[in-house]
């Protein structure tokens, strides 16, 4: 997770383009940063006057409107900003017949912008009963020190003991497997996301009315 030196929370980032010959998307890449979390499936898009924005990651709802997966919160032009000029050095590299991946770089926000007694994660889970899914018991949300959303992981309950496990948020590859669109490299952060979700999940475990419940509160672990 980022470093801390003389006041600046030091951030680390680099991506990884691949080109899709498409004039309104130009790229689709991955984007990995503090070497703890990649997001997959962020997109270089170009409007018809030329403009070049950076997307992340979104998923269709059933009545066409879109969802962000994913969402920087809080320092949101500083992330954005060096997020798109990441995947931007990708894209060029691959336009260029180079390896389609940018240097890291070190991108800074000062210390004293950071809310120290919320860093760590916070969850807020939707529980759910559907007949034809019994294993799916919760959508949560979650919030990772303060600064990155990740939205719908999966609370699913093991077939052999009942556990819960929150699994990521996914997208479809061509081959027909699937993978996340956001990658936990960083075991520590991962255990406490575990942790964040299945003991949220057991503190509402009760029978449930309606299809979907929300919970009231917003639970946060350091």
């Amino acid at each position: 997770m980022p470093a801390i030196s003389n006041n600046l929370m030091l951030h680390k980032i680099r991506s990884r383009a691949y080109l899709t010959g498409n004039d309104s998307v130009l790229a689709v890449a991955d984007v990995n940063i503090d070497d703890a979390v990649i997001i997959r499936d962020c997109r270089l898009l170009q409007s018809a006057d030329g403009t070049i924005e950076a997307q992340l990651p979104q998923i269709k709802n059933k009545d066409g409107t879109y969802t962000q997966t994913v969402q920087l919160i809080n320092y949101q032009s500083v992330l954005m900003k060096s997020l798109k000029a990441s995947i931007f050095e990708a894209y060029t590299n691959a336009l260029k017949g180079n390896p389609p991946v940018s240097k890291e770089k070190t991108f800074e926000m000062e210390k004293e912008q950071f809310e120290l007694q919320r860093q760590g994660i916070m969850a807020e889970i939707r529980r759910i009963n559907l007949p034809d899914c019994p294993a799916l018991k919760a959508i949560a949300d979650i919030t990772i020190d303060n600064w990155l959303v990740v939205r719908n992981i999966r609370l699913v309950a093991a077939e052999k003991d009942g556990k819960i496990k929150p699994v990521m948020p996914q997208k479809s590859l061509p081959d027909g497997t699937r993978c996340d669109r956001v990658a936990i490299k960083d075991d520590t952060l991962l255990e406490k996301i575990r942790t964040a979700t299945t003991q949220l999940y057991m503190r509402h475990d009760v029978p449930q009315q309606s299809a979907i419940a929300k919970a009231d509160d917003m639970y946060m672990f350091p």
